[in-house]
């Protein structure tokens, strides 16, 4: 009984984690105002389509899943101050892709049960 029990668990689990990405949407991204409406909905899959300067903070809200995925290119923020580039709080990134993310200050401040 244990054993069927152990399955029942894992499979459900494995379904929900399926589902998430099969109802992910790709959304192109080209600058800071894309990334920003991007990552403000569960289930996005941020792919960007050149290098992005982050003027300001990238904010992955409470309950919110999302990737980012380089797609080649780079975040920085070599020539602001901004700190952190991205702030998560209770709130789930994956970042994907060959890329780079530069910061000249932190890049990452998480908050809560955050996934990164």
């Amino acid at each position: 009984m244990k054993k069927g029990l152990k399955l029942l668990t894992c499979g459900v689990v494995c379904m929900s984690s399926f589902a998430w990405k099969v109802n992910a949407e790709e959304v192109n991204v080209t600058d800071l105002i894309s990334l920003k409406n991007c990552v403000s909905k569960t289930g996005n899959v941020c792919k960007l389509e050149g290098n992005i300067e982050l003027t300001e903070t990238i904010n992955v809200k409470d309950g919110i899943e999302v990737t980012i995925d380089l797609n080649g290119h780079n975040l920085s923020n070599e020539e602001n101050d901004v700190d952190p580039l991205f702030y998560i709080n209770n709130g789930s990134l994956d970042v994907t892709g060959k890329g780079t993310i530069t910061a000249s200050k932190d890049a990452f401040s998480l908050l809560g049960n955050t996934v990164v």
